[in-house]
């Protein structure tokens, strides 16, 4: 029952302006949580860092056997051909200036061309096209912009349910010193920096 509705959650947001971002430590589930909506069918993924940029998206030239350079579209540009969900992971990790062309077919625009590759043509965004992303807010380096924020209609935090673990079978013991693990990476005077 969970995943079909999770499911339904993103099927509502499909082909229209309503794309999900996910926040939370790590743990929690966010990127399990694609993955299991999503099992049945092809997500693109893109796991950002500070390396990221456009050339991950869009695709670049790439060297044959032959010598010759042949163009490879990027995930990002399958996703909007295919109508493919489109899962940007660590999405606070990549330069918001990268995410430019993401920031111009969330915004409604229909088509988008390749500048490092005009022969490839416009490409018309597919109406089942779909961005989820997922971050840790707290991880070192993370920059969320004001302009990524508000593209994202669905916002999310995902949290440890420690009640819920125990009734999933969890060993009460086991649940107890997470919990309590967690509660030192918490304010202003944290003792760690990350728990399970």
């Amino acid at each position: 029952k969970a995943r079909e509705a999770t499911k339904k959650f993103f099927s509502e947001g499909v082909g229209s302006p309503q794309y999900a971002f996910f926040y939370g430590v790590p743990g929690t589930g966010k990127t399990a949580l694609v993955e299991a909506s999503f099992c049945d069918e092809e997500v693109i993924t893109l796991i950002g860092s500070g390396d990221t940029d456009t050339n991950d998206l869009y695709g670049s030239f790439i060297q044959t056997p032959s010598g010759k350079f042949e163009w490879v579209d990027g995930g990002f540009i399958r996703a909007v051909e295919f109508g493919l969900p489109f899962f940007i992971d660590e999405i606070g990790l990549i330069d918001p200036k990268e995410l430019s062309p993401v920031y111009g077919v969330m915004d409604g625009r229909k088509e988008i061309t390749i500048p490092m590759n005009p022969e490839r043509g416009t490409i018309k965004v597919h109406e089942n096209f779909y961005v989820i992303s997922a971050t840790n807010p707290n991880a070192p380096g993370v920059r969320m912009s004001e302009a990524l924020l508000s593209r994202f209609a669905i916002q999310a935090e995902l949290t440890t349910d420690w009640k819920l673990a125990e009734k999933l079978g969890v060993p009460k013991t086991m649940v107890s010193v997470a919990q309590n693990l967690f509660k030192r990476t918490q304010g202003d005077t944290a003792e760690i920096s990350w728990s399970p």
